[in-house]
C-alpha cells in the first residue's frame, strides 16, 4: 500500500515538473519570438490610443491600440537633449516714439502733449526675424518692469494675443508729458525716441533629439534689468550727432556705455518715419495701416501784434471700432553680444541667421475686438502773429507706439464745415463735434469763430454730435456746409 503511495506521490510530482518545465519554455519562446519578429502585432486591443510597453530587438519599445489591434512594436524614440541658455544683449530695443505738438515763434510753446494714466504708451515686439526656426519662436512668461531715470516706468508682460510677442507699456501711474518747440508749426527734430539700452534677453534653443547640432525651437524673454534704465533721444540730435556733443554730452555719454554710435543713428530713427523730411512733406495717410486720422484741430494766430492765441485744451483719444483685420510693423536691427557658455555659442551660430546682428519688430494687430480706448491730453496754443501757414491740424494715432501724431492739413482735403452756436446765436469755441459715418467715429473742434471744419473722406448717411444737439443727414449736403445750434 504504502509502494502505492510513493508511486502516485512520484507520478504527481513528475507531472507538475513537467508542467513547470513547458511554462518556462513557453514563455522563452514566446519572448525569443518577440525579439526575432519586432514588427508583429499583438491580439485584439482596447480602448482605442491605448499604448503598452513591448520588446523590440531587445531594446524598450512602444505598441498602440489603432483601429481594435496592437500595432508593431517599434523602438521608443530617444528624449530630447535638454535646452540650453543663455543671455544675448541687443544694443538697444525702441520702445516708443513721441511726437512734438505744434509750436510758438520766440515763446515758450504753450503747447503740450501728457500721456497719463489712461495711456499704454509702448510698444508690441517679436524676435522671430532673428532666427531661421522663426516658426518655433516664441516668448515664455515674463513679468516685469524697466525703471526710467526720469521716473516713469514701462512695464513688460507677455502679450495676450500673440505667444510671438510681448507687451512693453507705460505704466498707468507714470506720466510723459512733450512741449512744443519755440517755433511756428510743426518740427519733427523735436521728437523723442525712447530707447532701452542693452537689454537683457534670456533665449533658450531646443537642439533636436536626432542632431545636437541642429534646432528645433527657441524661446526667449526680457529679463529684469535695472542696470539700463530707459532713455529718450530728440531726432535733432540723432540727425547732428556734433549737436548732441554740443547740447547733450551726458546723453552721448550714457549711449556710447550701451555700445550705440553715430554710426546706430540711422537705424534709431527709422522709428519715426518723419524725422527726415520737412514738415508738411510727407502725408501721414501714405502709412494707411499706421497711422489713423482721429482728429482735426484749429490752430489760429492772435488777432494783433503783441497778442496772445487762446491756449485750448482737448482729450484726444482713439478707439478701436474697426471689423476687418489690419496690421503694421517696423523692424530696426541692432548689434548683439552674448553672456554664455561654449555650448550656447554653438547652438546660437546654427540658430541665428546674423550671427552679429538682432531684430527687432515692432507690430500692431487690428481685429474685429473693439472697445480699446487710447487717450492723451492736449494743450494747444496758436502760432505767433504775422503766422501764414495752415491753421488746421490733424491728429493722427500711431497704432506701433501708441501715440498722437501732429500734421497739417491742406484747404483742400476738407469734407465739410460748419459754425456751432449757443441758444442766443453766439458762436461756441473749443467744443467737439462729433461725425459718425459707416459705424466710424471722427472728432473735429471749433475754433474761436466757432467754426470747425471735417477732412475724412466719408459718404452715405452721417451723424453729428455736439453736447445735446444732433443731425441726421442722409448725405453730405451740396455746399458742404452743416451748423449747428446747441439747445442752450
Amino acid at each position: 500500500m504504502e509502494n502505492e503511495t510513493r508511486k502516485s506521490k512520484k507520478a504527481a510530482a513528475a507531472t507538475r515538473l513537467a508542467t513547470i518545465v513547458a511554462m518556462v519554455v513557453m514563455i522563452i519562446s514566446f519572448s525569443l519570438l518577440a525579439q526575432a519578429q519586432p514588427n508583429s502585432t499583438g491580439g485584439p486591443c482596447r480602448p482605442l490610443g491605448a499604448t503598452r510597453g513591448c520588446s523590440a530587438n531587445g531594446k524598450p519599445g512602444q505598441q498602440i491600440c489603432d483601429g481594435g489591434v496592437w500595432t508593431v512594436c517599434r523602438p521608443s524614440p530617444p528624449p530630447p537633449p535638454p535646452p540650453v541658455t543663455g543671455d544675448v544683449r541687443p544694443k538697444y530695443l525702441v520702445m516708443t516714439v513721441i511726437y512734438a505738438p505744434p509750436g510758438s515763434k520766440g515763446v515758450n510753446s504753450s503747447s503740450s502733449v501728457t500721456y497719463g494714466s489712461s495711456s499704454t504708451l509702448g510698444s508690441t515686439v517679436s524676435s522671430s526675424d532673428s532666427f531661421k526656426v522663426s516658426d518655433n519662436v516664441s516668448v515664455t512668461a515674463s513679468n516685469g518692469f524697466f525703471d526710467a531715470e526720469v521716473g516713469v516706468n514701462f512695464g513688460y508682460t507677455n502679450s495676450s494675443s500673440n505667444t510671438r510677442t510681448t507687451d512693453i507699456k507705460k505704466t498707468n501711474s507714470s506720466e510723459i508729458t512733450l512741449g512744443g518747440p519755440p517755433a511756428n508749426g510743426i518740427n519733427h527734430d523735436d521728437d523723442q525716441i525712447w530707447l532701452l539700452r542693452r537689454p537683457v534677453v534670456e533665449v533658450k534653443i531646443y537642439p533636436t533629439a536626432s542632431d545636437s547640432k541642429s534646432v528645433s525651437k527657441v524661446t526667449w524673454r526680457l529679463a529684469d534689468s535695472q542696470q539700463n534704465p530707459p532713455m529718450y533721444v530728440y531726432v535733432k540730435w540723432l540727425k547732428h550727432p556734433e549737436q548732441l556733443s554740443r547740447e547733450a554730452p551726458g546723453v552721448l555719454k550714457d549711449l556710447r556705455a550701451a555700445g550705440i554710435t553715430p554710426e546706430d543713428f540711422p537705424e534709431i530713427l527709422k522709428a519715426d518715419p518723419f524725422a527726415n523730411v520737412s514738415s508738411g512733406s510727407l502725408d501721414p495717410n501714405s502709412f494707411p495701416n499706421r497711422f489713423q486720422l482721429v482728429a482735426s484741430l484749429p490752430y489760429e494766430p492772435p488777432a494783433e501784434a503783441g497778442g496772445s492765441a487762446p491756449v485750448q485744451k482737448y482729450t484726444i483719444s482713439q478707439t478701436n471700432t474697426q471689423t476687418d483685420s489690419s496690421s503694421a510693423e517696423e523692424e530696426t536691427t541692432v548689434g548683439v553680444t552674448l553672456q554664455a557658455d561654449a555650448i550656447f555659442l554653438d547652438l546660437f551660430k546654427v540658430a541665428i541667421k546674423n550671427q552679429t546682428n538682432w531684430t527687432w519688430t515692432s507690430t500692431s494687430t487690428t481685429s474685429s475686438s473693439t472697445g480699446t480706448t487710447e487717450s492723451a491730453s492736449l494743450a494747444l496754443g496758436g502760432p505767433a502773429f504775422g503766422y501764414q501757414g495752415p491753421i488746421d491740424i490733424a491728429v493722427y494715432y500711431d497704432v506701433l507706439f501708441k501715440t498722437f501724431l501732429f500734421a497739417f492739413l491742406p484747404d483742400t482735403a476738407m469734407t465739410f464745415q460748419g459754425v456751432v452756436t449757443n441758444r442766443a446765436g453766439q458762436p461756441v469755441s473749443g467744443k467737439e463735434v462729433s461725425v459718425i459715418a459707416n459705424g466710424i467715429r471722427y472728432s473735429a473742434f471749433t475754433n474761436a469763430k466757432g467754426q470747425y471744419r471735417v477732412f475724412r473722406r466719408i459718404s452715405g448717411p452721417i451723424r453729428i454730435r455736439v453736447e445735446g444737439a444732433a443731425k441726421e443727414l442722409p448725405q453730405i449736403p451740396a455746399n458742404r456746409k452743416v451748423d449747428i445750434a446747441l439747445p442752450r
